[in-house]
């Protein structure tokens, strides 16, 4: 059984959003059902390091993901087709991304080539670091990513802690950051090409494709 608190969030003038706060749960989340791989027992260790580090310093929930037995947890936005990931990226290592994945490619498109062309310089200012921006060819979404290499969930421990503490705080600073400017950089693009829906599970792609 889990216990959750629903608030309304508002930052500056964005609409509110709503909040979930976890103030009970048990102490595994596992599906029932089936046997897990070693590597799956490992993801089930270590994201909740990472829930609870959102959870107790910044007050953030996850609202939308699949299952902590993967690489990757998805958090969704107020933007339409607009979400968050934190994963382990195979070659790359630790990875912290915006993902602009609606129903819409050319939507998609369309926003990474503003947000690219317009804001990348006061972006990374903001965030203090380059990021990498990946339109991803013919792919229907497309990623504004920050990586750090060498990690992998075979770490040790101690390593584990210091990645689960770079992906909360990449995450944040993506968030707080990108966030308004996506936000009317959307406005602008749907404004231009219409009406957008978003994907029924955006993350459903980055779950299928771990590593890249």
């Amino acid at each position: 059984f889990w216990g959750v608190v629903v608030r309304a969030m508002r930052i500056g003038n964005s609409p509110s959003a709503p909040i979930f706060e976890v103030v009970a749960r048990p102490n595994t989340f596992i599906k029932s059902g089936g046997q897990t791989t070693e590597t799956q027992q490992a993801y089930m260790r270590f994201w909740p390091r990472v829930l609870d580090r959102l959870r107790d310093h910044h007050n953030l929930t996850v609202r939308k993901t699949s299952s902590i037995r993967r690489s990757w947890l998805g958090f969704s936005s107020d933007i339409p087709g607009v979400g968050g990931v934190v994963n382990f990226a195979g070659k790359k290592g630790a990875r912290a991304d915006l993902h602009l994945s609606a129903a819409n490619k050319e939507r998609n498109k369309a926003l990474f080539d503003l947000l690219h062309d317009q804001h990348k310089e006061r972006v990374e200012e903001a965030i203090g670091e380059p990021l990498s921006w990946e339109r991803l060819g013919n792919r229907k979404a497309c990623r504004i990513a920050l990586y750090l290499p060498g990690r992998s969930i075979e770490d040790s421990e101690s390593t584990l802690n210091d990645t689960a503490d770079w992906m909360v705080d990449r995450f944040v600073r993506l968030r707080q950051v990108m966030i308004p400017i996506v936000r009317e950089a959307a406005r602008e693009v749907d404004d231009s090409i219409g009406s957008i829906s978003a994907d029924e599970n955006p993350w459903e792609e980055e779950g299928k494709e771990d590593g890249e």
